[in-house]
């Protein structure tokens, strides 16, 4: 799976316009979203911290996406408890909120 840079994943949102976010507990359920949404040219995709094994759903989603379609960026959100911060920051992934960068990034004196 591709590693964005917090600049290259801004820009991403503000060319295609959105960001898919979603969770399921069922890690084939969450592929098949995910692939859907890949095909479908929305290779930023935010998969929120929602479920008691989020963590783990979205580790396995990290490791089939590095393999199988690289060019996928899949960020974590929702994750406040520090313990979960470090299980998904572990994984090399970001955590994401893909809105408030984009509305930083427009606004004068936004990120560059």
């Amino acid at each position: 799976m591709a590693k964005f840079s917090r600049v290259e994943g801004i820009n991403e949102t503000l060319r295609i316009g959105v960001v898919p976010v979603f969770y399921h507990p069922d890690l084939e359920v969450a592929k098949k979203v995910v692939q859907a949404c890949a095909r479908a040219g929305l290779r930023l995709i935010e998969f929120t911290n929602r479920g008691d094994n989020a963590w783990r759903v979205f580790s396995d989603l990290v490791r089939h996406f590095t393999s199988t379609d690289p060019g996928v960026f899949l960020g974590a959100g929702s994750v406040v408890e520090a313990g979960e911060f470090s299980k998904i920051t572990e994984l090399g992934r970001r955590l994401i909120d893909w809105a408030r960068l984009a509305r930083s990034k427009s606004q004068p004196g936004g990120m560059q």
